[in-house]
């Protein structure tokens, strides 16, 4: 038996990323963001057509201080539905939430999210059928933190004086 490896699919990508980060207020910071890309797709096997396509996806992430010692966040991922070579997939999305309170002059902290995402789901196309696929990652996941720092909370730093003399001396 003779086997080889090759690959079979190429594919070039052309896209764009931008962002964007905020302190709306004193007490609301915020981070978006958004990807684009074009793919163009080529396969040296008959049964594997491809097609041109594009994918698209944005997150919008915010955090709130309600006080000195405790804050929030929220945020939302979203990837749109998008076809490279013979994939497509179907649009998903992900939302967090969360807290994070310091106490004990900073040296507790207590934390937690919750965390919402969808189904996978994409097909994956050759020239006489289709190859359907969906993996539930229909998830709820709820996490709680508990960090306690020790040790100094500032560190000094070296204010030994060394004269040049020394210095030469040394090396």
């Amino acid at each position: 038996m003779i086997s080889r490896v090759e690959n079979y699919l190429s594919q070039e990508n052309l896209g764009a990323y931008v962002s964007f980060n905020k302190t709306l207020f004193k007490w609301w910071e915020n981070s978006t963001s958004a990807s684009f890309f074009f793919a163009s797709s080529k396969s040296k096997i008959e049964n594997v057509p491809t097609q041109n396509g594009t994918s698209t996806s944005f997150s919008v992430n915010n955090s709130f201080k309600a006080t000195s010692n405790l804050s929030f966040y929220l945020n939302f991922s979203q990837n749109l539905p998008s076809t490279s070579g013979n994939v497509y997939t179907y649009s998903q999305s992900n939302l967090t939430t969360g807290t994070r309170l310091k106490l004990l002059h900073n040296h507790l902290i207590v934390s937690s999210s919750l965390s919402i995402g969808t189904v996978t789901r994409y097909d994956i196309r050759f020239s006489d059928f289709v190859q359907a696929i969906k993996t539930d990652y229909d998830y709820k996941t709820f996490n709680l933190g508990v960090t306690y720092l020790f040790g100094r909370s500032k560190v000094s730093g070296n204010d030994k004086d060394i004269s040049f003399d020394e210095k030469r001396r040394a090396q």
